[in-house]
């Protein structure tokens, strides 16, 4: 069993800390992180350091394109990009002692003929009984029909021989959710942007996360930052709780909830059980800087510590 990535967006991530930040004047540089970055890339790193079989793919160009590739080879991440025209993006995080300021670049332009040798390529990667997690942003000027085109291009769902996850948010959630992928991660803010509305109590996200399966999600599991993850399933509805820490960047932290989730319930864990695990990568994840992930070693230390709460059904 492996675990293929689809990340069709990445991104060279510049994590820059300073004491202050005031738009117009100069400012010190204390110092600077640089990652290969992109959803998707952060799962295959979390699902790595796991020590679970993973492929990273999707579309690089560029010399950020190259740096990136030479990342993943460092660290022994198996990885098969497919070259497109344009720059992959360089993502800036300004951190002070007080707020993070994001600045995201926008990507390298993905044509039909790229989706179809994207697609040709996972079909070449993926045999029966493995995973594909698709990730991430989709850049401004591509189909936002993209991901569910992927999807359906393996089947029905109850005809399928692989499990797909799906990490997205905008129009490229409310498209491929269609298609009916097994797992499905919103945060709260993109879970809000498809329901249409604020979304402040548990009742209500859990509404709208009930109504998100409804639309074709099989599973969904919903990241709340330090109030934990919120799973939805046939069975019921299950919040996991984490201890409190101090964290120091908040990158990656989805991610890691996807690869731990994923890489549990592959291995025929009970969905509450992947849930807890999932939940401990993610905590883990934040109490790194920059976009460095979690360790097998400091999730598992987490694990016991995690609170599950069964809000409905049954732990079985």
């Amino acid at each position: 069993m492996k675990i293929i990535t689809v990340t069709v967006n990445p991104a060279l991530d510049l994590t820059v800390y300073t004491d202050s930040l005031r738009v117009g004047d100069v400012h010190a540089v204390s110092f600077i992180r640089k990652d290969s970055g992109g959803k998707g890339i952060n799962v295959s790193k979390v699902l790595h350091r796991l020590g679970v079989s993973t492929i990273a793919t999707g579309f690089l160009g560029g010399s950020v394109g190259h740096w990136i590739r030479s990342d993943l080879s460092r660290q022994s991440i198996q990885h098969r990009f497919l070259e497109i025209d344009g720059e992959t993006r360089t993502n800036v995080k300004i951190i002070t002692p007080t707020e993070e300021t994001q600045l995201n670049g926008t990507g390298g332009l993905i044509t039909n003929h790229d989706l179809d040798r994207l697609i040709e390529q996972l079909h070449s990667l993926v045999q029966p009984g493995d995973a594909v997690v698709i990730a991430g942003s989709i850049p401004g000027d591509a189909d936002y029909t993209m991901y569910r085109t992927i999807i359906e291009s393996f089947g029905k769902a109850d005809e399928r021989s692989i499990f797909i996850a799906l990490d997205t948010s905008g129009q490229a959630l409310t498209e491929a959710v269609q298609a009916r992928p097994n797992f499905v991660k919103p945060n709260v803010e993109e879970l809000e942007q498809w329901w249409g509305s604020p979304l402040r109590l548990e009742s209500e996200i859990a509404h709208a996360a009930r109504e998100l399966r409804s639309q074709g999600g099989e599973i969904v599991c919903v990241s709340m930052g330090d109030k934990g993850t919120l799973l939805v399933t046939s069975e019921g509805l299950y919040r996991a709780i984490p201890p409190v820490i101090t964290p120091k960047s908040t990158i990656g932290a989805g991610d890691s909830i996807v690869a731990g989730f994923v890489s549990q319930f592959h291995k025929n864990r009970k969905p509450h059980e992947a849930l807890v695990y999932a939940t401990a990568c993610g905590t883990a994840t934040v109490m790194h800087a920059g976009s460095e992930v979690c360790t097998k070693e400091e999730a598992e230390a987490i694990l016991p510590q995690i609170q599950l709460h069964v809000m409905e059904g049954e732990e079985r």
